[in-house]
């Protein structure tokens, strides 16, 4: 199958660079470009051309995003330019990096007769950490207020910091170190996780076990992500080691 002369069909017509970008055969391809020039298409395009040209199959195909809009973007751009060549079984998945550390970390779990830890909402994220700052203090605690610790305890954590790297952070706001560690004890002794845990917990699971590394890697020797510069430093760490 031509793609480019099926999106042409399609009234698409892509550039010069988006098509070095889509047949690029180097092991490494940094894709620059400004909101609305293309990217996604592009993107698309090449997980198309990937799949007609034979050099991989759905299943070998990581697609990866930041957040839930931006991956459901990723999956109609290219149902809607290809839907009709491959049927759903043929077709390559588009997800978060949520989704490929949440179903890594089940793979881990049942690997050891065990489970992850239980997620919580993001709701039962802010009653946790409400909870841990009213056992540290009876001061009022405004809304405004909340969200600084919810964000400064998620910062922490998306920028690999150590308790020691964390005081710096926590000289900063006030209360911040004893509602992070408290809201950190709670979790580990409940076995829950939040969202930004899972990432943490998926980058251990990928640094102490280099064979489950490999053996990702060459089952899925083509990986896609967009959008990486709003991926975090922890975000970005586990991409590196696939």
């Amino acid at each position: 199958m031509d793609i480019f002369a099926h999106l042409e069909q399609q009234n698409i017509r892509l550039t010069d660079q988006q098509r070095a970008a889509v047949q690029a055969d180097a092991p490494a391809v940094l894709l620059l470009a400004v909101p609305g020039a293309g990217k996604t298409t592009t993107l698309a395009a090449r997980a198309a051309w990937l799949l007609a040209t034979g050099r991989c199959a759905p299943e070998q195909m990581l697609n990866l995003t930041f957040n839930r809009d931006a991956a459901a973007d990723m999956q109609r751009r290219f149902d809607r330019l290809f839907g009709g060549v491959w049927g759903p079984q043929q077709q390559p998945r588009f997800s978060t990096i949520h989704s490929f550390c949440w179903r890594l970390l089940h793979q881990y779990a049942a690997s050891r007769g065990t489970r992850p830890p239980q997620l919580v909402t993001e709701a039962q994220q802010r009653a946790l950490v409400l909870s841990a700052y009213r056992s540290q203090s009876d001061d009022y605690l405004s809304e405004e207020r909340l969200d600084q610790l919810l964000g400064a305890v998620g910062f922490c954590t998306n920028m690999m910091y150590t308790d020691q790297q964390c005081a710096a952070v926590e000289r900063e706001i006030s209360g911040l170190r004893a509602v992070r560690l408290a809201y950190r004890d709670y979790k580990l002794q409940n076995s829950l996780m939040d969202f930004d845990d899972m990432l943490a917990y998926a980058l251990q699971v990928l640094r102490r076990q280099p064979s489950r590394v490999r053996q990702l890697r060459a089952r899925c020797p083509y990986l896609q992500l967009d959008e990486a510069q709003d991926t975090s430093k922890i975000q970005h760490a586990i991409i590196a080691l696939l």
